[in-house]
């Protein structure tokens, strides 16, 4: 497993954001793999990086649903506070509002194979709430990253305000998140998890052999697949599991009666499930009291 600091992408992010004014999805993306041409390995936690920037940035620059519906993968799905719905769906003919949410990424999961990735960050309201989003992003056949599964939304209570002599336009509240970090799933030298038939649907069926050489990344270890941890969901609350196709990176969506919704993923690293998710989402916001 590699650990990165994403730090030094300052530069990658607002080339990517600079990129996303001269033109349609395709184009922005075309010059973020030009960015990252030289990067080895395609399990490029900096790759979703600066997918996340030109996204955010086509979000201010030409609306939110507009970015939402160009960066979305067929199928994708938005988890709101009445349970999860075809993006596709809820998208259609939605008006941008006059000011979008802003987000800023603050964590990047990455499987081995390169296939599926997790970001996690920050994200303000037009309105100035603050809280936390994760996206899933699933690699497409021609090669790009697109979003099969986002929820988000404003902290519940929000934190405390920042002293004035700190606040500014561009700061977005974060809590425990201050560093960027990138992470690289282990590389199995089994291409079947143990146990359990084979999964059906987008990002759940196990492929026939291991990622190619040329996806995993030359540093990151080989290991035996232990069996996964089993997820687990209240009584009464909706579900549903995922995984990359080589099986090292696993989640979980969970939705409860009250509309709590909660996202849990797992890597692998050094052998090992790790935990690299368990992110609570708030329901539906009491409005603030006076």
């Amino acid at each position: 497993m590699r650990l990165r600091p994403l730090a030094t992408l300052t530069a990658l992010s607002l080339m990517a954001g600079a990129c996303a004014q001269s033109g349609p999805p395709r184009a922005v993306l075309k010059q973020i793999d030009r960015i990252l041409e030289n990067a080895p390995g395609k399990a490029q936690p900096s790759k979703i990086v600066a997918v996340e920037a030109a996204f955010e940035r086509m979000a201010v620059e030409d609306g939110q649903w507009t970015a939402f519906r160009a960066f979305a993968a067929p199928g994708a799905v938005i988890h709101l506070p009445s349970g999860p719905e075809n993006a596709s769906t809820f998208l259609a003919g939605r008006s941008d509002p006059d000011a979008s949410v802003r987000w800023d990424t603050r964590g990047v999961w990455v499987s081995c194979d390169a296939r599926l990735a997790i970001s996690r960050g920050r994200l303000e309201t037009a309105g100035g709430l603050v809280g936390t989003f994760v996206t899933v992003w699933q690699l497409q056949d021609d090669g790009q990253y697109r979003w099969v599964y986002d929820v988000g939304a404003p902290d519940d209570p929000q934190p405390a305000a920042l002293p004035e002599d700190r606040a500014t336009a561009d700061v977005i509240v974060v809590e425990g998140l201050d560093v960027v970090q990138g992470h690289v799933a282990d590389c199995v030298r089994s291409a079947r998890p143990p146990g359990g038939e084979r999964p059906e649907g987008p990002g759940r069926a196990w492929p026939p052999s291991g990622p190619p050489p040329e996806a995993r990344p030359p540093e990151t270890q080989s290991v035996e697949m232990p069996a996964p941890p089993q997820f687990s969901a209240p009584a009464g609350a909706q579900a549903s599991q995922f995984a990359s196709p080589d099986g090292t990176l696993r989640w979980q969506w969970v939705h409860g009666p009250d509309g709590a919704r909660r996202v849990v993923a797992n890597y692998l690293a050094e052998g090992q499930w790790r935990t690299a998710i368990d992110q609570p989402i708030p329901g539906r916001i009491a409005p603030p009291s006076d």
